[in-house]
């Protein structure tokens, strides 16, 4: 049995040495805003989204900033939408809709944001979900800030959170997601970003061509075209708690389930450095917890099963901090690492099931 005990050990000892190299770089994270006043464009897709705008644009629309747009992208609504952005356009003059009519050829709302994109009257574009609220009406201010020397901005978008195992799931799956993706970006390695908040130049737009090219995809308008023209020099983190934005998580177990099959429909198709490192990642936490209780009956009794047991846990404890503070969960931590096995072998089976029976249909 010694050698499901060093198998054990390899994938502790991985993921130590992710914890300090990525995770750990959140630790120095410093605010780096500057005074930018340029006009920007906020870009919103919205397919039958007629409640969740009713109660979201209007804090959109009255972001503390200079000149702004909110260009709203009706997406083959049938809900009343369009009824809705008419008469807010009464009140909000920088309010302006696209209706995107044209018979779909993929999934998603790719064509319907691309749509947005190319009809947006500002450089400077700022994105996020119709279901979404940002935390203050400094959202717009601190996200667009990020533009006066870098051309890419990725923010952070938490779930309203529900004291029930879906919105544990939720929290927990959410929180590592952001955690990996600011971390890698500080790293020099920036694959995705979430496009319930984030910003890019219709410079950087035009010269992607993933989006364009994975129509099919039902997600991926954010974490491709990320992975596709982020640099190291082009990308900041945002991590202030003022500029994020939030949302309901997934009401059911399905729904969550069927949300993360969306999402990691696209993970197959990220640029092959962070991709090696993120797949040995989820590797080496599978293996973690297959093996533990392995390991620990057959060398229980050596330090060296406690040295690496104990230096994972405590470094994930110390690196997870810095965001779980601006995210106001820092008392989750301690919760967060008690329902990772869960989480591990859920994402693992999600996995599983988009390899052999294809990639989930939804919008």
């Amino acid at each position: 049995m010694d050698i499901l005990f060093y198998i054990w050990a390899a994938a502790a000892v991985y993921l130590i040495l992710h914890y300090l190299f990525f995770h750990s770089r959140l630790l120095f994270h410093k605010v780096k805003q500057r005074d930018f006043l340029s006009p920007v464009s906020i870009i919103i897709c919205a397919h039958n989204e007629k409640e969740n705008l009713k109660e979201n644009l209007p804090v959109l629309l009255s972001q503390r900033y200079g000149q702004f747009e909110v260009l709203l992208v009706n997406d083959h609504s049938t809900d009343g939408t369009l009824q809705l952005i008419e008469e807010l356009s009464q009140k909000y003059p920088n309010l302006r809709t696209l209706n995107f009519t044209k018979e779909k050829i993929g999934r998603g709302k790719k064509e319907a944001l691309i749509f947005g994109i190319e009809n947006a009257a500002f450089e400077h574009m700022v994105f996020t979900d119709a279901d979404c609220k940002p935390a203050s009406e400094n959202w717009l201010g601190s996200m667009a800030s990020y533009f006066s020397y870098k051309d890419i901005v990725l923010g952070v978008s938490p779930y309203y959170f529900k004291n029930n195992l879906v919105g544990w799931l939720t929290r927990w799956e959410t929180f590592l997601t952001a955690q990996q993706y600011l971390s890698y970006a500080k790293a020099g390695m920036p694959y995705m970003g979430v496009g319930r908040n984030m910003a890019y130049t219709k410079s950087v737009f035009d010269r992607s061509s993933k989006m364009k090219a994975h129509l099919k995809l039902p997600s991926g308008d954010d974490d491709l075209l990320i992975g596709e023209v982020a640099t190291a020099s082009n990308v900041a983190i945002n991590m202030n708690p003022d500029a994020f934005t939030y949302s309901d998580a997934p009401g059911t177990f399905k729904d969550w389930w069927q949300q993360k099959r969306r999402h990691l429909s696209t993970s197959y198709h990220y640029k092959s450095r962070p991709a090696v490192f993120l797949g040995v990642f989820g590797l080496a936490q599978v293996v973690f917890y297959l093996l533990l209780f392995p390991a620990f009956f057959f060398h229980g009794h050596t330090l060296a099963f406690y040295v690496m047991l104990l230096g994972k846990l405590v470094l994930q404890f110390i690196t997870m901090v810095p965001l779980a503070i601006r995210t106001r969960q820092k008392g989750a931590t301690v919760l967060f690492i008690v329902i990772e096995p869960l989480v591990v072998f859920l994402l693992a089976a999600i996995h599983f099931q988009n390899k052999i029976f294809g990639n989930s249909k939804d919008w």
